[in-house]
């Protein structure tokens, strides 16, 4: 679930916005599961992403009449998989045995 808030230049919720319904853009390996564009509520739009099973980055943009769009970043793995690894972890692998 992705939550999407419509904020004024000082960061406060538009509750009382003209805008009812915000266009959604979803890229990489996700797709969206219910309407675009999606309805807003008192500034407030709650979407769900689906990964297709495929790692990668997902990125989630809204735009909508006078919205500067922010778009956000997600990354998909698969269950088990490490995203990343701390420097101080890191170590080389040992040499292959012939």
């Amino acid at each position: 679930m992705v939550t999407i808030t419509v904020v004024d230049a000082n960061g406060n919720i538009v509750k009382k916005n003209p805008l009812k319904e915000i266009l959604l853009n979803i890229g990489g390996n996700a797709r969206l599961v219910g309407n675009n564009p999606a309805k807003i509520t008192k500034g407030i739009a709650k979407i769900k992403v689906q990964s297709t099973g495929v790692p990668g980055e997902i990125v989630v943009s809204a735009s909508g009449s006078d919205l500067a769009v922010q778009p956000i970043k997600i990354m998909a793995v698969v269950p088990g998989m490490r995203t990343s690894q701390p420097e101080e972890e890191a170590q080389p692998e040992p040499p292959a045995e012939e």
